[in-house]
């Protein structure tokens, strides 16, 4: 379970937020990237050309498991190759943003959109388990995705659970670091 302590040692909500970019051209840009943000720090990036995780934070390499972090992008390639299935005469790209937020009080806000060519596409309502098609063209892909209820569990259980552990782990490998920033601002 999260470590209230943590929260309530800071002011502000933490946030962790994976951003997760596919790229359907050949070219100098990676076909998949991810960025770790924790409190708007980059805590770890990955992409396709290095197929490296990349830790901004000492210490927090540990706390990124390939076998999660695996895992979870194929997870998530199930929606972009739906999405980019329709679309191959130009380059297109598939944005995924989510993440949780844990507040003082101790509820935790936890999220899943797609973008598609920047425009918003699906989101996910981890409370009825169902997906929500910001466009037409999402409606058969949130059908597909509605009537996978294993999936729709797995979502909710990284939104609720897995997402806060993280965040405390991160936080936990990153404590000296964030006290550097702080004692910085203090100056």
């Amino acid at each position: 379970m999260y470590n209230q302590c943590v929260c309530l040692c800071r002011t502000e909500p933490q946030v962790l937020r994976l951003l997760q970019l596919w790229v359907s051209a050949d070219g100098e840009l990676p076909e998949y990237s991810r960025a770790t943000m924790l409190d708007d720090v980059e805590v770890y990036h990955y992409d396709s050309n290095s197929q490296t995780i990349v830790s901004r934070i000492p210490g927090v390499q540990t706390a990124v498991t390939e076998q999660h972090f695996l895992v979870h992008v194929e997870v998530v390639k199930c929606v972009r190759q739906s999405v980019m299935d329709r679309h191959t005469l130009r380059a297109h790209y598939v944005q995924v943003l989510s993440g949780c937020e844990v507040r003082e009080d101790g509820p935790t806000d936890g999220h899943f959109t797609v973008a598609f060519d920047g425009e918003d596409f699906l989101s996910f309502d981890k409370n009825d388990l169902r997906w929500i098609s910001a466009v037409p063209e999402a409606q058969t892909l949130k059908q597909k995705l509605d009537n996978d209820r294993d999936l729709n569990q797995y979502w909710k259980q990284v939104l609720e659970n897995d997402c806060p552990t993280r965040m405390e782990e991160y936080y936990q490998y990153s404590k000296s670091t964030f006290q550097r920033q702080s004692d910085q601002l203090q100056e």
